[in-house]
């Protein structure tokens, strides 16, 4: 696992074994975030597993599976419900990181200018062309709201 720092309180990757959550746990991280769809790939782990073996290590585990590219209004919330709090380290994780950070990036429009998201994601490897278009709308409607 390679994990990806965004800023103090996320990180990312792509996949993740039972022993990385050992290894985060021990690098203070207090929230598991899968995006990954049970059945993706033979190889992979259940969400069940993770959930058992995030919570046996003292962490909260929140399953917000989703497609690629496909990021409905509820997954974006969900999302940015298990980042708001600053106090508590987050990973999140899906098979190449790719999902998450996409997540990520459009749980913060609204928040952030959007050249500071796609900085950010780029900083890490990460680019957000594919989801610019909803990133856009997600930064116009929050904008209207206030």
């Amino acid at each position: 696992m390679e994990r990806k720092i965004i800023n103090d309180s996320f990180s990312l990757s792509g996949v993740v074994s039972l022993a990385d959550l050992v290894t985060l746990k021990k690098q203070g991280i207090d929230v598991i975030i899968n995006s990954r769809i049970d059945g993706e790939s033979s190889e992979q782990i259940s969400s069940h597993d993770y959930q058992q073996t995030a919570e046996s290590l003292g962490m909260r585990y929140v399953f917000i599976p989703v497609k690629s590219l496909e990021y409905p209004s509820t997954a974006i919330n969900r999302f940015d419900t298990a980042i708001s709090n600053p106090a508590l380290k987050v990973h999140g994780f899906c098979r190449s990181g790719t999902r998450i950070v996409h997540l990520w990036a459009l749980a913060q429009a609204g928040k952030r200018q959007i050249k500071d998201i796609v900085a950010d994601s780029a900083k890490i490897g990460f680019d957000l062309t594919p989801i610019m278009a909803q990133l856009n709308l997600l930064t116009t409607a929050e904008t209207n709201i206030h």
